[in-house]
C-alpha cells in the first residue's frame, strides 16, 4: 500500500512557473581543479567514463554525481531509472534528487560543474540556488539536440557556458541568452585504441562486407533496407522500428546479429568490418556526426559517413574521410570501397592519423577548460 501511494504522489506534476533572477557572469577565480562530472542518464556510459577519465589526466580532481548511485528507498520508488527520459514531468523523485543534488556540491568545494550530454534532471531552480550559494560555475557540454525537451530550455540562461557539438545549435543558445557559447566537437578515445587479440573465432563471428552498431531509428532501418543484398551485419536495439509487411523488412530483421554488443566486442566489429556504416539520427545530429565514426577509425576501420556541414572543419572530406550524400552515393561508394582494398585501407589510415593528431579527447578537454577559465579572468572575477 504504502509503495502503491508513494507512486501515485510521485506523479503529481510539478509546473516549473518563471524564471528565477540569477547573477550574469563566472562565478569562478581560480583555475578548475575539482569539478563535479554529471553522468544524466541512469548509468555510466562508456564515453561518461571516458570524459572522467581524461579530465582526471589532466590533473583535475573529479567526483561522479549519477542518478542510479546513492538512491533512498523512497528516491527509488518515486523517480525510477524509465522517468529519467519522461521529458514532461517534474515529480517528487526528481525534487528529491535534486536537493541531494545540492548538498553534494555544497559540501564539496568545486569549481566547476560540468553537465555531459544533456541535462536530464537538474532543474533551473537548482542551478540557481548552487550559484547562489556557492562560487560554483555550471557547464553543459549538450551532445544532442534535447534542449527542445520539457525544461531544458529554461535552464540555459543559467548556465555560465555551454559547449555545443553541434554548430548548428550555437545560434539557438546565443538566443536563448547563453552568454558564452563555444563549439566543441566530437573526438576520440583512448579507450578505442587498444583493439583485444583477434581470434580465428572472431573473425568467423564478426568479419563482413557492412557492419552498422547504434540503435536501429525508423530513419536508419529505411536506408539499411536497401542493403539487404550486401554481406551487412546489424548490432543494435529496434527503437520504434516496426517493419512492414514486405519481403525487405524481414531480411533486415535477418540482419540484426544481436541488440547489445560490450565495448571489446565493438572494437572487434570495427576492426574487421570492411565497411563500417554511420547513418545519423535526424533529430540528434543537425551538423554535426557521432563520435562513431571516430571510434571506427580509431580500431583500425573504415567509416563511411553521412555528411554533415561540421565534418568539413574536422577532416579533408574526400582524402582522409569518406562521406555518402544520399542512398544512391551511398550505395555506389559501397560498391567502390569493396572493390578496391588498397584505397580503402589507405583512406582508414589517413583518417586514424588526422584523429590521433587533431581528435583526440584530452585535446578536447584541455580546450574546455582553458575556455572557461579564460571567461572568468575577462569578467574580472
Amino acid at each position: 500500500m504504502l509503495k502503491r501511494l508513494i507512486t501515485l504522489i510521485s506523479q503529481i506534476p510539478f509546473a516549473y512557473l518563471g524564471q528565477p533572477k540569477v547573477e550574469s557572469g563566472l562565478p569562478l577565480n581560480r583555475e578548475v581543479k575539482r569539478i563535479m562530472f554529471v553522468s544524466s542518464t541512469g548509468c555510466l556510459s562508456q564515453f561518461d567514463i571516458s570524459v572522467a577519465g581524461s579530465l582526471k589526466k589532466l590533473g583535475v580532481v573529479v567526483d561522479i554525481f549519477s542518478i542510479s548511485e546513492g538512491l533512498s528507498s523512497f528516491e527509488r520508488a518515486s523517480y525510477s531509472k524509465a522517468k529519467v527520459h519522461e521529458l514532461a514531468r517534474v515529480d517528487i523523485g526528481q525534487k528529491l534528487l535534486n536537493r541531494r543534488f545540492v548538498k553534494q556540491v555544497l559540501g564539496g568545494g568545486y569549481d566547476l560543474v560540468f553537465i555531459l550530454e544533456s541535462n536530464w534532471f537538474i532543474l533551473p531552480e537548482t542551478i540557481v540556488e548552487i550559484k547562489k550559494r556557492c562560487h560554483t560555475a555550471i557547464v553543459l557540454w549538450e551532445s544532442n539536440c534535447h534542449i527542445w525537451n520539457s525544461y531544458q530550455s529554461a535552464c540555459l540562461s543559467f548556465y555560465d557556458a555551454v559547449f555545443s557539438l553541434d554548430s548548428y545549435m550555437l545560434p539557438v543558445y546565443k538566443t536563448a541568452y547563453v552568454k558564452h557559447v563555444f563549439f566543441l566537437p566530437p573526438a576520440g578515445t583512448d579507450e578505442m585504441l587498444a583493439v583485444a587479440e583477434i581470434t580465428d573465432e572472431d573473425g568467423v563471428k564478426y568479419s563482413s562486407d557492412l557492419a552498422f552498431v547504434g540503435q536501429i531509428y525508423p530513419e536508419r532501418a529505411v536506408i539499411f533496407e536497401e542493403l539487404t543484398g550486401y554481406d551487412f551485419n546489424i548490432y543494435g536495439p529496434v527503437c520504434e522500428y516496426e517493419p512492414r509487411r514486405c519481403e525487405a523488412s524481414n531480411v533486415l530483421r535477418e540482419k540484426i546479429k544481436s541488440s547489445r554488443v560490450s565495448l571489446e566486442e565493438r572494437k572487434k566489429i570495427y576492426a574487421l568490418s570492411k565497411i563500417v556504416l554511420n547513418v545519423e539520427a535526424p533529430d540528434l545530429h543537425i551538423n554535426s556526426t557521432s563520435i562513431r565514426p571516430f571510434e571506427v577509425a580509431l580500431c583500425g576501420g573504415f567509416p563511411l559517413v553521412e555528411y554533415k556541414k561540421d565534418l568539413d572543419s574536422l577532416f579533408d572530406v574526400g582524402k582522409d574521410i569518406i562521406c555518402f550524400y544520399n542512398p544512391k552515393d551511398l550505395k555506389e561508394k559501397i560498391d567502390y570501397y569493396l572493390r578496391h582494398d588498397d584505397d580503402r585501407v589507405e583512406i582508414a589510415r589517413r583518417c586514424r592519423e588526422r584523429i590521433l593528431r587533431k581528435h583526440m579527447l584530452d585535446k578536447r578537454l584541455r580546450e574546455m577548460l582553458k575556455n572557461i577559465e579564460s571567461i572568468a579572468k575577462q569578467s574580472g572575477v
